[in-house]
């Protein structure tokens, strides 16, 4: 979404979904405890939050769209 509430758009004009903003770069829960545990997070506190597929409001339509 944009400040203003609205949904951000693709370039065919179609709402981004919100999945399509994580790619291969995102740490999944995979590799974190082996990041975390070999001190791969460069001192820094870590944060992490698990998103699993049913929280995605879109996933339906993400998983119909790219089937």
């Amino acid at each position: 979404m944009d400040r203003d509430g609205n949904p951000r758009l693709d370039g065919k004009g179609r709402p981004r979904l919100i999945e399509s903003k994580y790619g291969a770069s995102t740490t999944w829960m995979g590799k974190l405890p082996y990041r975390v545990n070999a001190g791969r997070h460069g001192g820094c506190p870590v944060l992490a939050v698990g998103i699993t597929p049913e929280l995605m409001t879109d996933r339906e339509e993400y998983d119909r769209e790219h089937a």
